[in-house]
């Protein structure tokens, strides 16, 4: 599945059976994966492994973030 993802938002915690991939197009976000915060810009990509507790927020209101899983 892919999708993208546009906007300001702030998930909760939460984790997946699955691998994500995300890449930044356009602002910033941070992604807190087990315990630790991230930071990132546009063309960063992160991956979150199966099973971890993680969640993203961004208050970009131009951002776009597209996700893979």
């Amino acid at each position: 599945k892919i999708f993208m993802d546009r906007g300001a938002m702030a998930q909760s915690p939460h984790a997946h059976e699955y691998l994500q991939m995300w890449y930044v197009l356009r602002g910033s976000c941070v992604h807190t994966l087990g315990g630790h915060s991230y930071p990132y810009q546009r063309f960063g990509l992160f991956i979150v492994p199966p099973y971890a507790d993680h969640y993203l927020v961004s208050d970009d209101a131009q951002g776009e973030r597209i996700c893979c899983e």
